[in-house]
């Protein structure tokens, strides 16, 4: 069996011809050759020159280039020539072997490629986590800046004033912006500007972190008093960054402590004006306050009454000159008991060695149910011996 590609004609040569686009190559295989007698001829024909004997009898003077070489392909393949005459598994084997140590490169730089990506990869999703992270944090910081119960100032290292949150707008009676525009020593009491600035300086100088005090601040309203921290906070090689102020509005604690110094005041001149002597005893019996006329009845200053106990200092001996036991004391008991005590005719003795015969009243302090103390009033009794009890009432609880 003969096949032509693209058979033509030719009026001077009678045998087949292919086409003037593809060689001119009459390929021939009969059903009962075998594949590879036919792949040998193949090839003789395909390396058959113009010279030969068999050329020259076809009157074949060379090969023509064709301009698709597609059907030529699909002939060399099915008839299985080079370089078809392998499959692909044994073409891939043959480059391996003879490229393997190229492919164990290029497999190696494809790994590390990977690798780099994959750590890219995951860079870049710890990346994301970190910017979240920060984002909130940032966030949450923003909320407690403007939400917090105290006032807060962020300061250049000079002290003007970059952020203020609400409270401390609040507390200065200005805005956020008006703060804006002041140095953070401007919001103090003139009376304390000197104070605050020489602690200022001082921080500048790295010579303290931080310092507090208590001032009052600007308010047209009212006198908001504050305690005024003051924060620097330093880079690493110790230079300042920036400053933190807050303040905390301690108004009320400052009138609890004029109410409470009023009151102590208002004690004291009743201490002092009393006739009858008045002593504060602990829940041991020790002495925790007293007055002029108590000391003056004992004979003895203030001050060495302190502290020390009372039962040992001035009612320890019976009017016998017998030993008085401390737990059979009665003005003491009330520290027991939480009884009111009353008594006349109780033999006091003074620092000097005398006694004398007073009337008196003990009084437990109390905080909730527990004694915590007493108070005694006493007096000398009546010189006559009549021994009334002249409006000797115990103290207010």
């Amino acid at each position: 069996m003969v096949k032509a590609i693209h058979p033509g004609s030719h009026p001077e040569f009678p045998l087949l011809l292919s086409s003037r686009l593809v060689p001119e190559w009459p390929i021939s295989k009969l059903e009962h050759v075998s594949e590879a007698l036919a792949k040998d001829v193949a090839s003789a024909l395909l390396d058959m020159s113009p010279g030969d004997q068999a050329a020259i009898d076809a009157r074949i003077v060379g090969w023509t280039i064709p301009e698709n070489y597609q059907i030529v392909h699909d002939i060399l393949q099915t008839l299985r020539l080079p370089p078809y005459n392998s499959t692909t598994g044994q073409q891939l084997l043959s480059l391996l072997d003879a490229y393997w140590h190229w492919a164990v490169l290029a497999l190696l730089v494809i790994l590390v490629q990977l690798a780099l990506t994959l750590n890219v990869v995951r860079l870049n999703r710890r990346l994301r986590h970190q910017q979240e992270v920060v984002l909130q944090n940032q966030e949450q910081f923003r909320s407690l800046f403007q939400q917090a119960a105290v006032g807060f100032a962020y300061a250049s290292p000079t002290g003007t004033i970059h952020r203020a949150n609400q409270r401390l707008a609040e507390l200065t009676n200005q805005t956020e912006v008006q703060l804006q525009r002041l140095n953070i020593t401007d919001l103090i009491d003139s009376s304390d500007f000197s104070l605050a600035n020489a602690s200022f300086e001082a921080m500048r100088r790295g010579e303290i972190g931080q310092f507090s005090m208590q001032t009052r601040i600007g308010n047209d309203n009212r006198t908001v008093w504050t305690l005024f921290t003051l924060s620097a906070v330093r880079d690493q090689i110790g230079k300042m960054k920036y400053l933190i102020g807050v303040f905390n509005d301690i108004t009320e604690l400052k009138n609890l402590e004029h109410a409470l110094d009023n009151e102590q005041r208002m004690k004291s001149v009743i201490l002092n004006i009393a006739g009858d002597g008045i002593l504060g005893l602990d829940k041991e019996g020790r002495h925790t306050f007293i007055n002029p006329a108590a000391a003056r009845l004992l004979g003895y200053q203030e001050q060495e009454l302190m502290g020390r106990d009372s039962h040992a200092c001035w009612h320890h001996t019976h009017k016998d000159g017998s030993p008085f036991p401390a737990e059979a004391c009665p003005i003491t008991a009330v520290l027991k008991d939480g009884i009111v005590h009353r008594g006349v005719d109780e033999i006091f003795w003074r620092k000097d060695g005398t006694s004398f015969a007073a009337e008196y009243i003990s009084t437990p302090i109390r905080e909730g149910d527990e004694v915590t103390g007493a108070v005694l009033i006493f007096r000398e009794s009546d010189p006559n011996g009549l021994h009334q009890n002249n409006g000797l009432t115990p103290p207010p609880p």
